[in-house]
This record gives C-alpha cells, structure tokens and sequence, in this order.
C-alpha cells in the first residue's frame, strides 16, 4: 500500500540546482533559436522538428513574460520554484512549486507575474510524434496517464485538483528532468539517446504521482465518466445528421484534440469509428427488417452517398449491403 508523506516545507531550488551541471546552460536560448514566431504561433525549425525535444529551464519575472501564444508542439511544465498566474484557454490558474501541467498545440497561454513574483519552469517542448516514440501508453496502468487525463482534471473546480508535486516525489521527479536537460546541453545539436531514456523516466515518475492523485481525487472517475456520456449521447442523437467533431467539442466543453484523445482512450476506437459503427448497426436493422431501397437506407442512417454507405458498411460488416440483406 502506498504512504503519502505529510505536507512538506518549500524546497530549497538552488540547493537541488547545485547538484547539476548544465554545460553551457543555454537551452532556453538554443530553443529559442530553433523555433520560429509568426504572430502568436510559435512553430520549431527544421532542426528542432528533427530532434524533436527542447528541455529549458526558464526564471519568468515581470520584464520577461511572453506575450499570449500558442504553438505547434506540446509542452510539459514542471514549476520548480516561485508562483504567479498561468492563463490557458481563457481560464486561469494560480501556480506554485511543484505544480506540473500539460499544454497541447491548440491551447493559447500564457504567465502572469507580478514585480514581486518569479516562476523557475522546468519545460518540455516537444512534437507528439517524439511522445509517441518513447511512450508506450497502453502500459501505464488503467489508460489514465496524465497526457489525456490532466486537463481535463486541470479545469474541475479551478484548478483546484491540479497535480501538484510536493516531497520526495518532487525531488525525484525533478532530478529526473534536470538530468535530462543536462543530456541534452551536452549533445545538442546531436540527438541524446540518454536524454530520450531520461524522458520517459520523467514522464513515467509524473505519471505514478498523478494515479495516485487521481486515486484520492472525491468524484473524479464519476465526472469523467459523466463526460463520456455526454459525448455518446450527442453523437446517438445525431446520427441521421451531420456530425463534426467541432460540433461535439462545442457541445461537451472540450478541445477537438483533447475530445478525439479522450474519446480514443476511453472507447477503443476513434470517433469517426464509433459513428460509423453505429451507423451500420442501424442499416443492419432496416435491410432485416423493411423493404426499404438501400440508397433510402444510406440517406436514413446519414450516409451521404450510396458509395460512401457501400463502402463503410462492407469495412465494418464484411459484406455489401444488398449481400447482407439476402442473406438476412
């Protein structure tokens, strides 16, 4: 059974940042010059979209803050020391030590500090193929890891519930991303395998604090649950009509990559999938029982053409229309 350590004192950053050499310390910088700024969209060069991974540590003050932006890689934010404001999507958050946070390429944020505050950030930007490649999230246990789950979780009760670090889980996990910014300083611009190893471990060692929070969390699995409920019976209600998956991430309150990341993980199959499934199923149940023509039947169960309707019914049948019916 697991022990959860009484409420810790703040940690000392410089003491724990004494502890490891950075080469040249210039990672922010050589992020920076490896991404490319057009309006608020930050994008990475050729070069960081083929290493694929820019650990930073970065001190936010007043006079550095960036301007609301959003990007075309993820990143994973580690608050090492310090608090302030963090906006994304419009809501915002009070952050502190230990605080971690993912942010997806659709999501516009941004600090805020005041002259008397600072944020050291421990940050990770990366390309979701380069998670893809190190992650294998079948194997973190129950699919609840953190990518999917903690934004969602993020936006329940303001932020209330939000993974916050604290202990030897902080220091652990912390040691783990310094190393591996400290990997990468030492081979950049060469990729580091060593930094790849590092990585998983640090997303590994999140991953097992968010379970736990997750576990302790007073109704959280319910209102999950409730959300994928939500999104079922939207698209149940539809499925004669035109669906679109902005239509349903207005509906449901979620973003159209969180909703697709979500509804994937939690039902085995994506939502296109889903609805055409069920979309079958309904035909399935015409051809059997009414003499209904097959191009009546594609229009009725919101197929768009009889070609469409052929083809996604004999992917998910095995057989055509018209052979299913005969043999009925």
């Amino acid at each position: 059974m697991r022990t959860h350590p009484a409420a810790a004192q703040p940690v000392n950053i410089n003491d724990l940042l004494a502890n490891f050499c950075y080469a040249d310390g210039n990672a922010l910088e050589r992020m920076i010059r490896e991404v490319q700024i057009i309006g608020e969209r930050i994008s990475f060069t050729a070069l960081g979209a083929e290493l694929g991974c820019f650990p930073n540590l970065r001190k936010v003050t007043a006079k550095n803050v960036f301007p609301e932006h959003h990007h075309d890689f993820f990143e994973l934010s580690f608050i090492l020391d310090g608090s302030g404001t963090h906006t994304a999507g419009g809501n915002r958050y009070t952050v502190r030590q230990g605080d971690v946070f993912f942010l997806n390429n659709e999501l516009p944020h941004r600090y805020i500090v005041s002259k008397n505050e600072h944020l050291t950030v421990l940050n990770f930007a990366f390309v979701p193929e380069y998670l893809e490649r190190n992650v294998t999230f079948e194997k973190l246990r129950g699919g609840l890891h953190f990518f999917l789950v903690e934004p969602f979780f993020r936006q329940l009760d303001n932020a209330r519930d939000k993974l916050t670090l604290t202990g030897p889980s902080f220091f652990r996990t912390a040691s783990i991303g310094l190393c591996a910014l400290d990997a990468f300083n030492r081979s950049y611009p060469a990729k580091s395998d060593l930094m790849q190893h590092l990585f998983k471990a640090y997303i590994m060692s999140i991953n097992e604090a968010f379970e736990e929070k997750l576990d302790s969390a007073p109704g959280f699995h319910e209102r999950r649950e409730k959300l994928f409920r939500d999104i079922i019976t939207f698209i149940d209600a539809r499925l004669a009509e035109k669906i679109s998956l902005a239509s349903i991430s207005e509906a449901v309150g979620l973003g159209r990559t969180r909703l697709a990341e979500v509804f994937k993980d939690r039902q085995g199959e994506t939502i296109v999938e889903y609805i055409n499934r069920k979309r079958v199923e309904q035909a399935q149940e015409l051809l059997r029982t009414t003499d209904m023509p097959v191009i009546d039947i594609a229009l009725e169960t919101g197929f768009g053409d009889i070609s469409n309707f052929n083809r996604t019914f004999k992917k998910t049948a095995g057989v055509s229309p018209r052979d299913f019916r005969r043999n009925a």
